[in-house]
């Protein structure tokens, strides 16, 4: 699939000193790549973060992608040309598909969103009876979670159990089976049923002894604040007013250029 691309050469604004470029990626199956050219006032740490957010806010509405600022140098023309358009981040993949009732289904290999941190594989059953069988990626590895999932894109109401593979593992739920699956049920169910089954520890409290010792906290003298402290509080003032400044430039910066961006 190519890449879509608007581009044009423009002369920058009276007191533009850089030519600039912002990236934002974000991986998984609902991935993306994006790259914008413009001119900036500034030269800011704080350019990556903010576009970061805007993005969220005015475009995609979501979280998990992340955006870089890159810079030329300070009055060189052309200087942003060659940033160029970063792929769009692999993330983690899993075995995905489903089986159900009648053996009807396929699997793959696919792309898990970009929270997600766990491969599994789910057993559900609908009024006790056997329902389908689904191979996925999900964010938390509990099967209650993967029951309300499952749930809600069939449909239906399921009771499923699951069996998870290590964090951030890429596939590792490849060799997963419903045998696997329903050893690791049956081994829960035993461990459960021993647990209810331990008698009760007696356990005796001692009541402590009402007489306490009396301690002594030591006196705790102020210091004198040298000069220093306060010139330092003042240059920390100037710094943070500075820092607004700039959060100013790149915020107004910012909202110029991203009304254009994914229009077309």
């Amino acid at each position: 699939m190519n890449p879509r691309m608007n581009m044009s050469v423009e002369e920058c604004k009276v007191g533009y000193e850089y030519c600039a470029a912002f990236t934002c990626t974000k991986a998984g199956r609902a991935g993306f790549s994006r790259i914008q050219w413009y001119c900036a006032k500034i030269k800011s740490h704080f350019c990556a973060e903010v576009f970061t957010k805007l993005v969220a806010e005015n475009i995609t509405h979501s979280k998990g992608h992340k955006c870089q600022c890159h810079f030329g140098e300070m009055g060189q023309d052309m200087g942003n040309e060659q940033f160029v358009l970063p792929p769009i981040p692999d993330g983690m993949k899993c075995k995905v598909g489903q089986f159900d009732a009648n053996e009807i289904g396929q699997l793959s290999e696919g792309k898990c969103l970009h929270d997600d941190h766990y491969c599994y594989i789910a057993k559900c059953t609908k009024d006790n009876e056997y329902f389908q069988t689904v191979w996925d990626c999900t964010d938390r590895p509990i099967s209650a979670h993967i029951t309300d999932q499952i749930g809600q894109k069939a449909e239906v109401a399921l009771y499923c159990d699951a069996l998870f593979g290590k964090k951030d593992m890429a596939m590792s739920n490849e060799h997963f089976t419903i045998e696997k699956l329903e050893e690791q049920v049956e081994m829960i169910k035993m461990m459960t049923t021993k647990k209810r089954r331990r008698p009760k520890k007696s356990t005796t409290i001692t009541t402590p002894s009402t007489e306490f010792a009396t301690t002594t906290m030591p006196t705790v003298t102020k210091q004198t604040v040298p000069a220093t402290v306060e010139e330092a509080t003042v240059m920390g003032y100037y710094r943070k007013q500075r820092n607004k400044f700039y959060d100013l430039i790149i915020w107004e910066t910012a909202h110029s250029i991203l009304l254009p961006l994914f229009s077309c």
